[in-house]
Protein backbone atom coordinates (compact mmCIF):
# COMPACT_ATOMS: atom_id res chain seq x y z
CA UNK A 1 0.00 0.00 0.00
CA UNK A 2 1.16 3.90 -0.74
CA UNK A 3 2.44 5.54 2.56
CA UNK A 4 1.40 8.44 3.01
CA UNK A 5 3.63 11.34 4.99
CA UNK A 6 3.63 14.75 6.02
CA UNK A 7 6.34 17.69 6.45
CA UNK A 8 6.82 20.94 8.00
CA UNK A 9 7.99 23.87 5.91
CA UNK A 10 12.21 22.86 5.95
CA UNK A 11 11.69 19.41 6.39
CA UNK A 12 14.70 17.61 4.54
CA UNK A 13 12.36 15.26 2.52
CA UNK A 14 16.17 13.47 1.00
CA UNK A 15 19.45 14.35 0.62
CA UNK A 16 21.63 13.95 -2.46
CA UNK A 17 23.53 10.95 -2.92
CA UNK A 18 21.47 8.41 -0.97
CA UNK A 19 20.37 5.28 -2.74
CA UNK A 20 16.47 5.73 -3.78
CA UNK A 21 14.08 3.69 -1.60
CA UNK A 22 10.97 5.55 -2.68
CA UNK A 23 9.48 8.60 -5.08
CA UNK A 24 6.84 10.65 -4.24
CA UNK A 25 3.87 12.48 -5.36
CA UNK A 26 2.94 16.22 -4.25
CA UNK A 27 -0.20 15.94 -2.82
CA UNK A 28 -0.14 18.99 -1.25
CA UNK A 29 2.08 22.32 -0.47
CA UNK A 30 5.57 22.89 -2.44
CA UNK A 31 8.68 21.08 -2.26
CA UNK A 32 12.05 22.61 -3.43
CA UNK A 33 14.67 20.68 -4.94
CA UNK A 34 18.21 22.19 -4.61
CA UNK A 35 21.98 21.37 -4.79
CA UNK A 36 24.74 21.87 -2.82
CA UNK A 37 28.17 22.92 -3.61
CA UNK A 38 31.35 24.51 -2.17
CA UNK A 39 28.69 25.08 1.07
CA UNK A 40 26.36 26.78 -1.10
CA UNK A 41 22.68 25.92 -2.34
CA UNK A 42 21.25 26.28 -5.84
CA UNK A 43 17.52 26.10 -6.26
CA UNK A 44 16.36 23.40 -8.72
CA UNK A 45 12.79 23.93 -8.75
CA UNK A 46 9.65 24.54 -6.83
CA UNK A 47 6.98 21.47 -7.54
CA UNK A 48 3.48 22.57 -7.30
CA UNK A 49 0.77 19.60 -6.09
CA UNK A 50 0.73 16.54 -8.27
CA UNK A 51 3.76 16.62 -9.65
CA UNK A 52 6.38 13.70 -8.96
CA UNK A 53 9.58 13.86 -7.84
CA UNK A 54 12.42 11.67 -6.63
CA UNK A 55 11.56 8.90 -9.24
CA UNK A 56 14.90 9.18 -11.09
CA UNK A 57 17.24 7.12 -8.38
CA UNK A 58 14.53 4.39 -8.56
CA UNK A 59 14.51 4.02 -12.47
CA UNK A 60 18.37 3.82 -12.72
CA UNK A 61 19.44 2.58 -9.16
CA UNK A 62 21.94 5.62 -8.86
CA UNK A 63 22.45 7.67 -6.64
CA UNK A 64 19.96 10.50 -5.64
CA UNK A 65 21.27 13.48 -7.89
CA UNK A 66 19.97 16.31 -5.92
CA UNK A 67 18.10 16.69 -2.61
CA UNK A 68 14.68 17.80 -1.64
CA UNK A 69 12.99 19.50 1.29
CA UNK A 70 9.59 20.98 2.02
CA UNK A 71 9.14 24.52 0.73
CA UNK A 72 6.11 24.61 3.28
CA UNK A 73 4.24 22.47 4.87
CA UNK A 74 3.51 19.85 2.38
CA UNK A 75 1.51 15.99 2.16
CA UNK A 76 3.38 13.43 -0.03
CA UNK A 77 2.50 9.66 -1.24
CA UNK A 78 5.29 7.37 -1.28
CA UNK A 79 5.98 5.38 -4.63
CA UNK A 80 7.05 2.14 -4.22
CA UNK A 81 10.07 0.73 -6.82
CA UNK A 82 7.88 -1.94 -8.29
CA UNK A 83 4.97 0.66 -8.51
CA UNK A 84 7.77 2.36 -11.23
CA UNK A 85 9.86 -0.61 -12.17
CA UNK A 86 6.33 -2.98 -13.56
CA UNK A 87 5.19 0.22 -15.65
CA UNK A 88 8.59 1.09 -17.53
CA UNK A 89 9.22 -3.12 -18.28
CA UNK A 90 5.49 -3.43 -19.60
CA UNK A 91 7.01 0.06 -21.98
CA UNK A 92 8.01 -0.01 -25.44
CA UNK A 93 11.74 -1.00 -25.83
CA UNK A 94 12.48 2.26 -27.24
CA UNK A 95 10.87 4.47 -24.78
CA UNK A 96 12.49 2.71 -22.26
CA UNK A 97 15.77 3.63 -23.90
CA UNK A 98 14.99 7.19 -24.51
CA UNK A 99 13.80 7.50 -21.07
CA UNK A 100 17.30 6.19 -19.70
CA UNK A 101 19.16 8.90 -21.92
CA UNK A 102 16.95 11.75 -20.97
CA UNK A 103 17.79 10.14 -17.39
CA UNK A 104 21.56 10.64 -17.92
CA UNK A 105 21.37 14.28 -19.65
CA UNK A 106 19.69 15.25 -16.10
CA UNK A 107 22.27 13.81 -13.99
CA UNK A 108 24.63 15.46 -15.95
CA UNK A 109 22.81 18.77 -16.47
CA UNK A 110 23.28 18.88 -12.76
CA UNK A 111 26.36 17.85 -12.12
CA UNK A 112 27.48 20.45 -14.44
CA UNK A 113 25.16 22.85 -14.53
CA UNK A 114 26.88 25.52 -16.29
CA UNK A 115 27.28 23.85 -19.51
CA UNK A 116 26.36 20.58 -19.71
CA UNK A 117 25.95 20.77 -23.06
CA UNK A 118 29.31 20.40 -23.52
CA UNK A 119 29.72 17.00 -21.34
CA UNK A 120 29.63 13.71 -23.40
CA UNK A 121 26.34 11.66 -22.49
CA UNK A 122 27.12 8.31 -22.38
CA UNK A 123 25.08 6.05 -24.92
CA UNK A 124 23.00 2.92 -25.20
CA UNK A 125 25.91 1.15 -27.67
CA UNK A 126 29.29 0.91 -28.57
CA UNK A 127 28.92 -0.64 -32.06
CA UNK A 128 26.74 0.74 -34.74
CA UNK A 129 26.27 -1.87 -36.89
CA UNK A 130 23.09 -3.78 -37.06
CA UNK A 131 22.48 -6.96 -34.67
CA UNK A 132 19.62 -8.71 -36.27
CA UNK A 133 19.71 -12.08 -34.19
CA UNK A 134 18.78 -9.92 -31.08
CA UNK A 135 18.01 -6.50 -32.11
CA UNK A 136 18.52 -3.40 -29.83
CA UNK A 137 16.33 -0.61 -29.47
CA UNK A 138 18.37 1.80 -31.62
CA UNK A 139 18.68 -1.11 -34.52
CA UNK A 140 14.94 -1.43 -34.49
CA UNK A 141 14.74 2.48 -34.97
CA UNK A 142 17.28 1.58 -37.78
CA UNK A 143 15.52 -1.29 -39.37
CA UNK A 144 12.30 0.58 -39.55
CA UNK A 145 14.12 4.05 -41.05
CA UNK A 146 15.62 1.48 -43.45
CA UNK A 147 12.62 -0.47 -44.19
CA UNK A 148 11.02 3.01 -44.84
CA UNK A 149 13.79 3.43 -47.56
CA UNK A 150 13.01 -0.02 -48.96
CA UNK A 151 9.35 0.79 -50.02
CA UNK A 152 11.44 3.20 -52.49
CA UNK A 153 14.17 1.36 -53.65
CA UNK A 154 12.56 -1.66 -54.64
CA UNK A 155 14.62 -3.68 -51.80
CA UNK A 156 11.11 -5.38 -51.24
CA UNK A 157 9.86 -8.25 -52.71
CA UNK A 158 6.50 -10.10 -52.67
CA UNK A 159 7.10 -13.74 -52.33
CA UNK A 160 3.98 -16.49 -52.77
CA UNK A 161 2.81 -19.92 -51.28
CA UNK A 162 0.78 -22.36 -52.74
CA UNK A 163 -2.25 -23.64 -50.59
CA UNK A 164 -3.02 -26.93 -51.76
CA UNK A 165 -6.81 -28.79 -51.68
CA UNK A 166 -6.55 -31.78 -49.52
CA UNK A 167 -9.91 -32.94 -51.42
CA UNK A 168 -8.76 -32.49 -55.28
CA UNK A 169 -4.97 -32.72 -54.80
CA UNK A 170 -4.51 -29.60 -56.29
CA UNK A 171 -2.86 -26.50 -56.01
CA UNK A 172 -5.98 -23.81 -54.56
CA UNK A 173 -4.99 -20.25 -54.07
CA UNK A 174 -1.51 -18.38 -52.96
CA UNK A 175 -0.63 -16.24 -50.11
CA UNK A 176 0.97 -13.13 -50.12
CA UNK A 177 4.05 -12.73 -48.60
CA UNK A 178 6.82 -10.25 -48.37
CA UNK A 179 10.90 -10.60 -48.62
CA UNK A 180 13.44 -7.72 -48.13
CA UNK A 181 16.95 -8.04 -49.43
CA UNK A 182 18.59 -5.25 -46.83
CA UNK A 183 21.62 -3.45 -49.07
CA UNK A 184 24.03 -4.69 -46.50
CA UNK A 185 22.43 -7.06 -44.56
CA UNK A 186 20.87 -9.40 -47.48
CA UNK A 187 18.01 -10.99 -46.27
CA UNK A 188 16.37 -9.88 -43.32
CA UNK A 189 13.82 -12.21 -41.43
CA UNK A 190 10.40 -11.35 -42.16
CA UNK A 191 9.43 -11.99 -38.53
CA UNK A 192 11.44 -8.92 -37.58
CA UNK A 193 10.70 -6.71 -39.99
CA UNK A 194 7.06 -7.13 -39.88
CA UNK A 195 7.51 -6.85 -36.24
CA UNK A 196 8.85 -3.58 -36.32
CA UNK A 197 6.57 -3.08 -38.96
CA UNK A 198 3.75 -3.70 -37.42
CA UNK A 199 4.47 -1.55 -33.98
CA UNK A 200 4.96 1.77 -36.29
CA UNK A 201 2.17 3.13 -38.49
CA UNK A 202 4.85 1.68 -41.80
CA UNK A 203 2.14 -1.23 -41.44
CA UNK A 204 -0.31 0.87 -43.49
CA UNK A 205 1.97 1.98 -46.51
CA UNK A 206 3.33 -1.57 -46.52
CA UNK A 207 -0.17 -2.99 -46.18
CA UNK A 208 -0.93 -1.04 -49.44
CA UNK A 209 2.27 -1.98 -50.98
CA UNK A 210 1.45 -5.56 -50.77
CA UNK A 211 -2.34 -5.36 -51.74
CA UNK A 212 -0.93 -3.92 -55.32
CA UNK A 213 1.80 -5.97 -55.98
CA UNK A 214 -0.69 -9.28 -54.94
CA UNK A 215 -3.48 -7.96 -57.50
CA UNK A 216 -1.15 -7.02 -60.21
CA UNK A 217 0.75 -10.52 -60.26
CA UNK A 218 -2.07 -12.34 -59.77
CA UNK A 219 -3.54 -10.96 -62.95
CA UNK A 220 0.22 -11.80 -64.13
CA UNK A 221 -0.15 -15.48 -63.03
CA UNK A 222 -3.43 -16.33 -64.59
CA UNK A 223 -2.31 -14.89 -67.78
CA UNK A 224 1.00 -17.27 -67.86
CA UNK A 225 -1.66 -19.97 -66.61
CA UNK A 226 -3.70 -19.33 -69.26
CA UNK A 227 -0.77 -19.41 -71.70
CA UNK A 228 0.54 -22.50 -70.45
CA UNK A 229 -2.57 -24.82 -71.43
CA UNK A 230 -4.78 -24.36 -68.27
CA UNK A 231 -8.10 -24.89 -68.13
CA UNK A 232 -9.78 -20.82 -67.78
CA UNK A 233 -12.55 -22.62 -65.07
CA UNK A 234 -9.84 -23.64 -62.78
CA UNK A 235 -7.89 -20.79 -62.82
CA UNK A 236 -10.98 -18.48 -62.43
CA UNK A 237 -11.23 -20.86 -59.18
CA UNK A 238 -7.77 -19.88 -57.92
CA UNK A 239 -7.67 -17.18 -54.77
CA UNK A 240 -5.17 -14.94 -53.22
CA UNK A 241 -4.81 -14.44 -49.80
CA UNK A 242 -3.29 -11.22 -48.07
CA UNK A 243 -2.22 -10.43 -44.62
CA UNK A 244 -4.57 -7.36 -42.64
CA UNK A 245 -2.63 -6.72 -39.41
CA UNK A 246 -4.62 -4.63 -36.62
CA UNK A 247 -3.56 -1.05 -37.76
CA UNK A 248 -4.62 -2.10 -41.08
CA UNK A 249 -8.47 -1.77 -39.74
CA UNK A 250 -7.78 1.68 -39.11
CA UNK A 251 -6.45 2.42 -42.65
CA UNK A 252 -9.71 5.14 -44.13
CA UNK A 253 -8.10 3.93 -48.09
CA UNK A 254 -7.96 0.19 -47.34
CA UNK A 255 -10.62 -0.77 -49.05
CA UNK A 256 -10.94 2.25 -51.70
CA UNK A 257 -7.05 0.78 -53.02
CA UNK A 258 -8.71 -3.04 -52.88
CA UNK A 259 -11.69 -2.54 -54.62
CA UNK A 260 -9.46 0.17 -57.12
CA UNK A 261 -6.56 -2.72 -57.50
CA UNK A 262 -9.47 -5.91 -57.57
CA UNK A 263 -11.17 -4.32 -60.52
CA UNK A 264 -8.09 -3.06 -62.56
CA UNK A 265 -7.08 -6.07 -62.83
CA UNK A 266 -10.33 -8.10 -62.91
CA UNK A 267 -10.46 -9.95 -59.93
CA UNK A 268 -13.60 -11.40 -58.60
CA UNK A 269 -13.80 -10.23 -54.98
CA UNK A 270 -14.23 -13.90 -53.63
CA UNK A 271 -11.27 -14.64 -54.99
CA UNK A 272 -9.17 -12.32 -52.69
CA UNK A 273 -9.16 -13.53 -49.44
CA UNK A 274 -8.03 -11.24 -46.31
CA UNK A 275 -6.69 -13.07 -43.56
CA UNK A 276 -6.99 -11.49 -39.56
CA UNK A 277 -4.72 -12.40 -36.71
CA UNK A 278 -6.44 -13.54 -33.53
CA UNK A 279 -4.76 -10.48 -31.88
CA UNK A 280 -7.03 -8.37 -34.16
CA UNK A 281 -10.24 -9.64 -31.95
CA UNK A 282 -8.30 -8.61 -28.79
CA UNK A 283 -11.09 -5.69 -29.92
CA UNK A 284 -14.07 -7.47 -30.89
CA UNK A 285 -16.32 -4.57 -32.18
CA UNK A 286 -14.03 -3.24 -34.33
CA UNK A 287 -12.86 -6.71 -35.63
CA UNK A 288 -16.50 -7.80 -35.96
CA UNK A 289 -17.65 -4.53 -38.26
CA UNK A 290 -14.46 -4.69 -40.49
CA UNK A 291 -15.22 -8.18 -41.25
CA UNK A 292 -19.31 -8.16 -41.99
CA UNK A 293 -18.33 -5.06 -43.99
CA UNK A 294 -15.24 -6.67 -45.82
CA UNK A 295 -17.90 -9.81 -46.57
CA UNK A 296 -20.17 -7.21 -47.77
CA UNK A 297 -18.15 -6.35 -50.37
CA UNK A 298 -17.69 -10.19 -51.31
CA UNK A 299 -13.84 -10.42 -49.87
CA UNK A 300 -13.25 -13.48 -48.09
CA UNK A 301 -12.19 -13.52 -44.98
CA UNK A 302 -9.49 -16.14 -42.97
CA UNK A 303 -8.39 -15.95 -39.19
CA UNK A 304 -5.26 -16.86 -38.93
CA UNK A 305 -2.84 -18.53 -36.10
CA UNK A 306 -6.28 -20.14 -34.75
CA UNK A 307 -5.51 -21.64 -31.53
CA UNK A 308 -1.64 -19.29 -30.34
CA UNK A 309 -3.69 -15.99 -29.31
CA UNK A 310 -7.20 -14.92 -27.97
CA UNK A 311 -8.50 -17.81 -28.87
CA UNK A 312 -11.88 -18.15 -27.64
CA UNK A 313 -15.00 -19.88 -29.35
CA UNK A 314 -17.48 -17.40 -28.58
CA UNK A 315 -14.87 -15.32 -31.36
CA UNK A 316 -16.93 -17.70 -34.08
CA UNK A 317 -20.01 -17.01 -32.45
CA UNK A 318 -19.80 -13.29 -33.33
CA UNK A 319 -17.47 -13.20 -36.59
CA UNK A 320 -18.60 -15.09 -39.64
CA UNK A 321 -15.38 -16.12 -41.11
CA UNK A 322 -15.01 -17.92 -44.02
CA UNK A 323 -11.17 -20.06 -43.13
CA UNK A 324 -9.58 -21.02 -40.26
CA UNK A 325 -6.21 -21.32 -40.35
CA UNK A 326 -4.42 -24.16 -38.23
CA UNK A 327 -1.54 -23.12 -36.68
CA UNK A 328 2.01 -24.57 -37.71
CA UNK A 329 2.38 -25.03 -33.41
CA UNK A 330 -0.94 -27.54 -34.04
CA UNK A 331 0.83 -29.35 -37.33
CA UNK A 332 4.48 -30.53 -35.96
CA UNK A 333 2.71 -31.84 -32.94
CA UNK A 334 -0.15 -34.05 -34.54
CA UNK A 335 2.07 -37.40 -35.55
CA UNK A 336 3.50 -37.97 -31.99
CA UNK A 337 1.06 -36.64 -29.76
CA UNK A 338 -2.68 -38.27 -29.58
CA UNK A 339 -3.80 -35.02 -27.66
CA UNK A 340 -2.91 -33.20 -30.50
CA UNK A 341 -4.38 -34.81 -32.91
CA UNK A 342 -7.63 -34.78 -31.23
CA UNK A 343 -7.83 -31.25 -30.79
CA UNK A 344 -6.90 -30.79 -34.30
CA UNK A 345 -9.64 -33.50 -35.24
CA UNK A 346 -12.38 -31.36 -33.06
CA UNK A 347 -11.23 -28.27 -34.59
CA UNK A 348 -11.45 -29.68 -38.30
CA UNK A 349 -14.79 -30.57 -36.89
CA UNK A 350 -15.98 -27.33 -35.44
CA UNK A 351 -15.60 -25.51 -38.40
CA UNK A 352 -17.55 -28.09 -40.79
CA UNK A 353 -20.21 -27.18 -38.52
CA UNK A 354 -20.47 -23.17 -38.96
CA UNK A 355 -19.91 -23.66 -42.50
CA UNK A 356 -16.04 -22.83 -42.33
CA UNK A 357 -13.48 -24.10 -44.26
CA UNK A 358 -9.93 -25.01 -42.68
CA UNK A 359 -6.15 -24.99 -43.39
CA UNK A 360 -3.39 -26.03 -41.92
CA UNK A 361 -0.10 -24.18 -41.92
CA UNK A 362 3.29 -25.36 -41.99
CA UNK A 363 3.37 -28.70 -42.87
CA UNK A 364 7.03 -29.67 -43.30
CA UNK A 365 6.47 -33.43 -44.09
CA UNK A 366 4.05 -36.05 -45.95
CA UNK A 367 3.42 -37.92 -42.78
CA UNK A 368 1.86 -34.34 -41.43
CA UNK A 369 0.06 -34.18 -44.66
CA UNK A 370 -1.50 -37.44 -44.54
CA UNK A 371 -2.72 -37.19 -41.00
CA UNK A 372 -4.38 -34.25 -41.77
CA UNK A 373 -5.91 -35.55 -44.81
CA UNK A 374 -7.64 -38.41 -43.07
CA UNK A 375 -8.89 -36.39 -40.48
CA UNK A 376 -10.92 -34.07 -43.02
CA UNK A 377 -8.84 -31.20 -43.49
CA UNK A 378 -9.88 -28.70 -46.21
CA UNK A 379 -6.35 -27.40 -47.42
CA UNK A 380 -2.25 -27.07 -46.59
CA UNK A 381 0.54 -25.21 -46.93
CA UNK A 382 4.15 -25.70 -46.29
CA UNK A 383 7.40 -26.35 -46.95
CA UNK A 384 6.30 -29.84 -47.67
CA UNK A 385 4.41 -28.62 -51.09
CA UNK A 386 6.26 -25.64 -51.78
CA UNK A 387 8.56 -22.83 -50.16
CA UNK A 388 7.44 -19.40 -50.62
CA UNK A 389 8.88 -17.63 -54.40
CA UNK A 390 8.75 -14.56 -56.23
CA UNK A 391 6.07 -15.01 -58.95
CA UNK A 392 8.20 -15.59 -61.69
CA UNK A 393 9.71 -18.94 -59.81
CA UNK A 394 5.68 -19.63 -59.10
CA UNK A 395 5.16 -19.56 -62.87
CA UNK A 396 7.74 -21.43 -63.59
CA UNK A 397 7.04 -24.11 -61.06
CA UNK A 398 3.33 -24.34 -61.62
CA UNK A 399 3.38 -27.25 -63.62
CA UNK A 400 5.54 -29.02 -62.14
CA UNK A 401 3.89 -28.59 -58.66
CA UNK A 402 0.94 -29.83 -60.12
CA UNK A 403 2.18 -33.06 -61.55
CA UNK A 404 3.86 -33.64 -58.11
CA UNK A 405 0.40 -33.03 -56.51
CA UNK A 406 -0.92 -35.84 -58.38
CA UNK A 407 1.49 -38.30 -58.46
CA UNK A 408 1.69 -38.10 -54.75
CA UNK A 409 -2.34 -38.55 -54.19
CA UNK A 410 -2.45 -41.34 -56.86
Amino acid sequence: MNTFKNYKKGDLIFDAHELGQCAYINDSGQVEIFIEEDHSETQIAILEKGEIFGEMAIIDGAERSASARAYSDCRLTEVSPDQLSERIDRSDPIVRLLLSVLLKRVRLGLQHPEEPQKTPIPFAEENPELNLDNPTPLDKIRIESSLSEALDTGSLIPYYQPLVNFNTEDIAGFEALIRWRHPKNGMISPALFMGIAEETSLIIPIGRWVVKQACRQFRELKTKLLQQGHSPEYIETLFMSVNVSGRQLEDEEFFDILDQETAAHQHKPENIKLEITERILVDEGKAKSWVNHCRSKGYKVALDDFGTGYSSLQYLTSLSVDNIKLDRSFVKEIQDNSKAEVIVKAIIQMSKGIESSITAEGIETPAEAQVLTRLGCHYGQGYHFCRPQPISEIINLFSELKKSLNKTAA
